[in-house]
């Protein structure tokens, strides 16, 4: 396994302060203060990390992942381009507003654009007979979507997803890259190219590219983005051995302060409508 830094970060000497009182015209002796305990900065901590990613970029990747393993739940939207089906077209963006819950796993996602085919999707673990339950965006010859409930893996299979529902996370998106270095084993290469910018309008990140040995990986490039305060992902992409993109994740407004129950796994489908709204439908 061969490790690379692209990035060559400035040292700087730290500086300690010492406060003295000034005793004039006192001739007494001064009293030592007790030290003040030492606090590591958000910078330190920063600096420490790209050391981290310098010199242990797997160890880094670890780090990460427990730190998204930690998290029992958030709401966060996924930008997701990705090559899919049979003839592996280029779908996306889409954006996603997704809830992640640890325990029991449940995941709800939601299309934010109207153009799509999809409206939103479910997964609760222990319900429904574990199967994912969608509605399409519009229904069957004009009428009202309904609620289709199909195995895990249909989606897959039909091309609609690279990924089944169970897989969805940050942490689970760490886990695939950790047993691809895994296999990868000594014939990987990692780059680390320091903190930079993911475009204009994204925060800051962390960016390792991993290159994977291309007889057991026919997409070998990955790059990964890491968030510098919550050691979080913000986004990853996965290329050819030619550079062309054949799929992208971009983690964005992640809130992990939420507190979800079940009725955030319900789809808007099997709501009941509000007693006015059910009184107006009866009128009509």
């Amino acid at each position: 396994m061969r490790f690379r830094s692209a990035f060559r970060s400035a040292r700087w000497p730290a500086a300690s302060l010492v406060m003295l009182s000034a005793g004039w015209g006192c001739a007494g002796p001064r009293s030592k203060a007790a030290p003040a305990p030492q606090v590591e900065t958000a910078s330190e901590a920063t600096a420490g990390r790209e050391a981290s990613a310098q010199t242990n970029p797997v160890a880094f990747i670890r780090s990460a992942h427990a730190r998204a393993a930690a998290l029992s739940q958030y709401s966060i939207v996924l930008v997701r381009s990705e090559r899919r089906g049979l003839l592996k077209q280029f779908k996306g963006p889409e954006r996603i507003q997704c809830w992640f819950r640890r325990a029991p796993f449940s995941v709800r996602m939601k299309w934010l654009e109207q153009d799509v085919k999809y409206g939103e999707c479910v997964f609760v673990l222990g319900q429904h007979d574990d199967r994912v339950r969608f509605v399409p965006r519009n229904g069957f010859l004009g009428l009202p979507p309904s609620v289709v409930a199909v195995d895990v893996q249909t989606p897959v299979v039909w091309g609609e997803a690279r990924n089944p529902l169970t897989d969805f996370g940050l942490e689970k998106m760490l886990e695939r890259t950790l047993r691809s270095i895994e296999t990868a084993g000594e014939e990987l290469a990692i780059t680390y190219h320091g903190i930079v910018s993911l475009d204009d309008d994204a925060p800051r990140a962390h960016h390792l590219t991993l290159i994977y040995p291309p007889e057991k990986f026919p997409q070998n490039i990955q790059e990964l983005f890491i968030d510098p305060e919550t050691m979080l992902p913000l986004a990853t992409r996965i290329l050819n051995s030619d550079g062309r993109l054949d799929a992208s994740y971009r983690y964005t407004q992640l809130d992990t302060t939420v507190r979800l129950s079940d009725d955030d796994f319900v789809l808007d489908a099997e709501r009941t409508p509000p007693d006015d709204q059910r009184a107006e439908n009866t009128s009509q």
